[in-house]
């Protein structure tokens, strides 16, 4: 038996995990009916204090488990969690998982030590019933699945011992031995869920990239626009979307091939990826489109200060397979939440802004400006739009 923890898992493997772990609120509640139902059959039978302490407890747990399910439910609609964040739902619902697996020992101990053979017979059922559903959902996560299954088993392994005869250490005995058993099976579960995880997220991400050059692609620009949206919401703090289109590649294109073409295109995104910050995302779109994302603390000023920096990068002669090529790169800026806070908002001006930098002279920036849309540009904008579509 070997758990593979000796490398935690990463940052979103983490997050899937618990988000597993959150999952699903059915069983919790039939765990928490069948504690609560056996624990008043037994006040039936036997008006026993501990049987009745037990009872309420398990509906305080159940009730508690529940509300945690929830509280996670609704903070994980908000925004995804941050791996802090993540550790410490895990660690609520290890403590949860535990308190309950005592209850059902707790029932066990109990029943295995009065005189009801129907009791003792519930308290065996109740406990393998128990472990299994343990088993099956929480082994994503062994370090809280084996401790449960211990807290379970163990109380009804040591009052069998403590009652004594050859039946009950008979019984203890095959309990600890399923116990050791399970173990294997949680072993063997965590390493299963994580290569289907790992698997998920690796296909993921390559339908999030651009096959060319290695940056996000049009299906991940939603979703990066949201989030940084969304991370700015209350702050007061900006984003721009940069809109970029290379000038003169389409001739390149054409007098050099397309092998040097997608050469060249790699070795913009990489100068891209230079020009930018940590907190920034490239996106290729396609062809010779690519947009940036640029997230944090952006102003006028510092939208401005990225464009240039990226007009002197791009504009820089690139050297490749011993042919020197020079392009250029036309930018349209648009800024959120001032002009718009979705993405089909800020694209579409973005993107006029860039029409109307394309126009008016290539290899230069433009910000939006509402009054790029009036008669005085719309002529200029019309006839770019046309070459675009014709080239």
């Amino acid at each position: 038996m070997k758990f593979p923890l000796a490398a935690p898992p990463s940052a979103a493997v983490l997050v899937e995990l618990v988000g597993l772990l959150y999952s699903a609120a059915v069983p919790i509640v039939l765990i928490g009916a069948a504690l609560t139902s056996v624990g008043v059959f037994a006040m039936t039978i036997d008006d026993d204090g501990i049987v009745a302490a037990l009872t309420y407890s398990s509906i305080v747990i159940t009730g508690a488990r529940l509300l945690l399910v929830i509280l996670y439910r609704r903070r994980a609609a908000r925004l995804a969690l941050t791996v802090e964040e993540a550790r410490r739902w895990e660690q609520a619902y290890g403590a949860a998982c535990i308190v309950a697996a005592l209850c059902v020992g707790g029932f066990g101990a109990r029943f295995t030590l009065l005189e009801s053979s129907t009791l003792q017979t519930m308290g065996v059922a109740l406990l393998f019933a128990y472990c299994a559903g343990q088993v099956t959902r929480v082994c994503i996560r062994p370090w809280i699945c084996v401790p449960t299954l211990i807290a379970a088993a163990l109380p009804v392994i040591v009052a069998l011992a403590w009652r004594g005869g050859t039946d009950a250490f008979a019984l203890a005995a095959f309990l600890l031995f399923f116990l050791f058993a399970s173990f294997e099976t949680v072993a063997y579960g965590h390493r299963t869920a994580l290569t289907l995880i790992l698997a998920k997220q690796q296909l993921a991400a390559l339908a999030r990239r651009d096959p060319l050059t290695g940056l996000e692609n049009r299906a991940a620009l939603r979703e990066t626009i949201a989030a940084a949206a969304l991370g700015l919401e209350g702050t007061g703090e900006s984003l721009a979307v940069h809109c970029l289109d290379l000038d003169r590649f389409k001739e390149i294109n054409d007098q050099h091939g397309h092998p040097l073409g997608d050469a060249l295109l790699k070795a913009v995104a990489a100068r891209l990826t230079g020009a930018i910050r940590a907190q920034d995302t490239v996106i290729r779109l396609g062809g010779d489109e690519f947009v940036v994302v640029q997230a944090g603390g952006v102003d006028p000023t510092s939208a401005e200060m990225l464009a240039r920096r990226i007009l002197q990068s791009i504009g820089a002669p690139f050297a490749i397979d011993g042919v020197e090529l020079c392009v250029g790169v036309s930018i349209g800026i648009a800024l959120a939440p001032k002009d718009g806070s979705t993405m089909d908002a800020l694209m579409a001006r973005a993107d006029q802004a860039l029409y109307v930098a394309k126009a008016k002279g290539r290899n230069s920036f433009r910000f939006f400006d509402p009054n790029d849309g009036l008669a005085a540009n719309d002529a200029i904008v019309a006839a770019w739009r046309a070459r675009k579509e014709t080239a």
